[in-house]
């Protein structure tokens, strides 16, 4: 996989990311921030802003080629002696697959640990991202 974090959509992949979210549950057009990788058509999106992920477990979609499922993680941002930045920890994963998903649960979860690896490298003064899944 080769993930890359977009924070500017084009048009075109606003309304894909909006199809996707509706296709998922979240019916309002939401602000989105995403990972993606386009050429095995995965895209991650993330339905709460950032200055919220810390209240409570944040609420992403992960779609695989259009098929797509709703995780929780919850998001942590420590500074840690010795470290130059942000540790930025995703933990505690809620996870259901629907029925005939076709992929299988471990192929998800290293998605999501990959996806959740760029998006919080994304993030300002980030010096290490750990997925605790």
């Amino acid at each position: 996989m080769s993930f890359i974090y977009e924070e500017s959509l084009s048009k075109n992949d606003t309304e894909k990311a909006n199809a996707l979210a509706r296709s998922v549950g979240v019916n309002d057009d939401v602000f989105f921030q995403w990972v993606i990788d386009r050429e095995c058509d995965v895209v991650m999106l993330c339905f709460a802003l950032t200055s919220h992920m810390r209240k409570g477990p944040g609420k992403y979609g992960l779609f695989i080629k259009d098929k797509g499922l709703i995780f929780k993680v919850q998001y942590k941002g420590v500074n840690e002696e010795g470290v130059d930045g942000a540790v930025i920890i995703f933990e505690n994963l809620s996870l259901e697959i629907p029925d005939g998903f076709g992929v299988s649960r471990e192929e998800i979860i290293n998605l999501i640990k990959e996806a959740l690896d760029v998006f919080g490298m994304s993030m300002p003064y980030t010096a290490l991202v750990r997925v605790n899944i």
